[in-house]
């Protein structure tokens, strides 16, 4: 969960905001509001706006009236963030964040291009290894995001006692696993 806070904030008001995490069962990640702001626009709004492009690009097909036959799961899918956004909500993410938003997807566009240039080769090896490369990272990002393990790989864990171990330890002394 990200805590961000003023400069000069009370070192113990960001105590309590961590511990508060914790009792959530999150951790407390610390940003700045621009570092949060900039992550919101890459991880929340852009996908957003992507199908929302994407949408606007099918739907406007001369063919439309025949792919919305056969659109399946991966339409399904990559237009899903549409039903999760209210259109409003959407809009004053884009317009409140505008900056972080244009650049994101700016660098999205870039990307897509990208991708179009090297379909567009006769070489088809490099788009293989392309593909699988992002989809070997979007594995790995599955796998910690689900274990909620964000270590490099190979870097050893350290026991941190949880708030609630150390609650146990005020209550119980000596009785905390």
């Amino acid at each position: 969960m990200a805590v961000t806070t003023p400069h000069g904030t009370a070192g113990d008001a960001i105590k309590l905001a961590a511990n508060f995490v914790a009792l959530l069962g999150a951790q407390a990640y610390f940003a700045d509001l621009a570092e949060v702001d900039g992550i919101m626009a890459t991880a929340h709004t852009l996908p957003a706006l992507a199908a929302v492009a994407l949408t606007e690009t099918v739907l406007g097909q001369p063919g439309w009236t025949d792919i919305r036959i056969l659109a399946g799961k991966p339409f399904v899918a990559a237009t899903r963030p549409l039903e999760l956004e209210e259109s409003l909500g959407l809009a004053e993410a884009a317009r409140q964040n505008s900056i972080n938003i244009v650049r994101v997807l700016d660098e999205y566009i870039a990307t897509l291009k990208s991708l179009r240039d090297e379909i567009d080769e006769v070489k088809g090896k490099n788009l293989q290894d392309h593909l699988e490369r992002i989809a070997r990272a979007r594995a790995q990002w599955r796998r910690m995001r689900l274990e909620g393990d964000w270590r490099p790989d190979g870097i050893p864990t350290q026991d941190v006692p949880t708030l609630g171990d150390r609650l146990l330890q005020q209550i119980r002394p000596g009785k905390v696993p």
